[in-house]
């Protein structure tokens, strides 16, 4: 599903990794004998979709991830035209800084967690389809558990979980669109845990994909326990 549109896949990578209790921020763990953000920046680089990577990152990572991880990694590089940027303290700093990096020319971006690394590449496809249809879309999994509303440890109500989704990443968006979304969101003081909701504050629609449980975002130590075990079946045989 090639297209002449440039997308832009930027990865958002600035997580300080204080849920896993290590030294090592979490994008830099290995699976498989190679970092989370490596096996997650190649998922992207081999899809002929993308034509760029962005990579938003703590500024004092800037040159590890450039110079160093990256080069050891993927050696003569990732195929495609590749910028490592300073992010910001939150997430949707970084994201901003991303877009800010990312090439002027970039009609359709896709906003990935460096730390979801077992995201399929049909997935990305589609919902990257369905972003150029409708402007954005998401990839989502149904709510499956039921779920409590709580004070103090104890709960106040039970909420019902028809018509609620988990939210993952990719999510992708018209590029200009998602831009004004950013600036929008910092003149009004707006601050939100996902992209997907700035967009949705302009008014706009998000369609939903369907995603996978496997595409698990690594944040604490039981999620790096099992994202061990998915490794061997996703990168076991090839690394």
């Amino acid at each position: 599903m090639a297209c002449s549109s440039l997308v832009s896949a930027l990865i958002v990578a600035g997580g300080k990794g204080e849920r896993l209790g290590g030294a090592v921020r979490k994008q830099y763990l290995t699976l498989c004998g190679r970092s989370i953000l490596s096996h997650t920046v190649g998922i992207f680089a081999r899809l002929d979709e993308v034509g760029e990577i962005v990579i938003a990152a703590p500024a004092d990572d800037v040159a590890y991830i450039r110079d160093d991880l990256l080069v050891r990694e993927f050696g003569a590089g990732v195929g495609k035209p590749l910028c490592v940027t300073p992010g910001g303290a939150t997430r949707q700093e970084s994201v901003r800084a991303g877009l800010a990096a990312a090439d002027p020319r970039s009609e359709m971006v896709l906003v990935h967690d460096a730390v979801r690394p077992f995201v399929q590449p049909a997935h990305i496809q589609h919902v990257l389809e369905r972003a150029r249809q409708h402007g954005a879309a998401i990839l989502a999994t149904p709510v499956k558990d039921t779920l409590k509303r709580c004070e103090a440890r104890s709960i106040t109500a039970t909420v019902p979980r028809e018509g609620l989704y988990a939210a993952q990443t990719p999510q992708a968006f018209n590029t200009a669109k998602l831009r004004e979304a950013h600036d929008t969101a910092a003149r009004r003081g707006l601050t939100a845990t996902d992209d997907a909701a700035l967009f949705e504050a302009l008014g706009c629609a998000v369609e939903i994909v369907d995603g996978s449980g496997l595409n698990i975002k690594i944040t604490t130590a039981e999620d790096l326990r099992l994202a061990d075990a998915i490794a061997q079946s996703f990168f076991g045989a090839t690394t």
